[in-house]
Parts: structure tokens; C-alpha cells; sequence
């Protein structure tokens, strides 16, 4: 092989373009895909959250009692989703050491659990706004207790969030 051939062989990087990023039509479908993964999960939190209010509520819904039960179906669904979509190549397994997925594992259950009593004694506006101020208050906790720094990026989002919840 000669030195030209070998230059033709070479992969000019791409101004601006990171080894392992995909470019042109690849990067568009991955923006698609990324729009309806995040449109799906946004539309399927809103109908979960209604729907469990029209189970639980005991005034307009059906007075369902049986929050763990109805928690325990969530998480059912959710990891025969994840089992399919893993088969099905969509995503890949991954390993978490046991004590971090035990702590996880509680932490989501509490959430769970705390979210559906919200619910139940709420309405639907006031638990989505304290809802979405979870996340500030993640943020303060990690900053005060853990010494946690953010980006401004971040900081500008959770700003964000901070003022539409209090224009409602």
C-alpha cells in the first residue's frame, strides 16, 4: 500500500464532530427518536397520573384503596417493558453493584409511594406543580449536604421550572 492509499484510508475528522457521534441522516433519526421517546414518556407520566387519580379518588373517581397494589402493577409493567425492549434489542442490560440497586430500590419505592398518597389527598394541578418542585429541592439538598456543584446550564433549567411553577 502506498502513502496515498493510505491517507484515502485515514478518517478525516469532522470539524466540530466527536469520534462516535452520528452525523447528517443518522443524527436526525436519533433526534426523532429522542423527540417521541421523550413525548411518549411525558404523555404516558400525565395519563398514569390521571388515571390514578380516577381509581383512587373516593369523590369523583372509584374510592380504589389498594395503592400498593395498584404501585406493584406499575412496576410489573415497567420491567416487563424494559424485559421486552431489552429482547427486542432496543436497549441493553446493564449491572448495578446490589447495594446501590437496594438503596435505588427503596428510594423508589418511598417516591412511589409518597407520590400516590399526594394523589390521593390533591388535586391533580397541585400534585403535578409539587411534583415538578422535587427537583429544585434535589438540587438544594445535594448542594447544601453533599457539596454538589452545578452547571450553569442546569442551574438556568431548574430556574426555569422554579418560574413556571410560580406563574401558576
Amino acid at each position: 500500500m502506498n502513502l496515498k492509499e493510505d491517507r484515502k484510508s485515514e478518517k478525516t475528522p469532522i470539524l466540530g464532530h466527536e469520534p462516535g457521534r452520528p452525523t447528517g441522516t443518522a443524527m436526525v433519526s436519533k433526534q426523532v427518536a429522542d423527540a417521541a421517546a421523550l413525548l411518549f414518556n411525558v404523555s404516558s407520566s400525565v395519563l398514569i397520573v390521571f388515571v390514578n387519580k380516577l381509581l383512587m379518588d373516593p369523590r369523583s373517581g372509584h374510592g380504589f384503596v389498594f395503592a400498593t397494589t395498584l404501585c406493584s402493577l406499575h412496576f410489573f409493567s415497567a420491567a416487563l417493558c424494559l424485559k421486552m425492549l431489552e429482547y427486542f434489542g432496543v436497549i441493553k442490560h446493564s449491572e448495578m453493584p446490589v447495594r446501590d440497586t437496594l438503596a435505588f430500590s427503596i428510594m423508589a419505592s418511598m417516591s412511589i409511594g409518597s407520590l400516590n398518597l399526594s394523589l390521593l389527598i390533591n388535586t391533580v394541578g397541585f400534585y403535578q406543580i409539587a411534583k415538578l418542585l422535587i427537583i429544585p429541592f434535589v438540587c438544594v439538598v445535594e448542594f447544601v449536604w453533599m457539596n454538589r456543584t452545578f452547571r450553569p446550564p442546569v442551574i438556568g433549567s431548574i430556574l426555569t421550572v422554579v418560574l413556571g411553577v410560580a406563574v401558576v
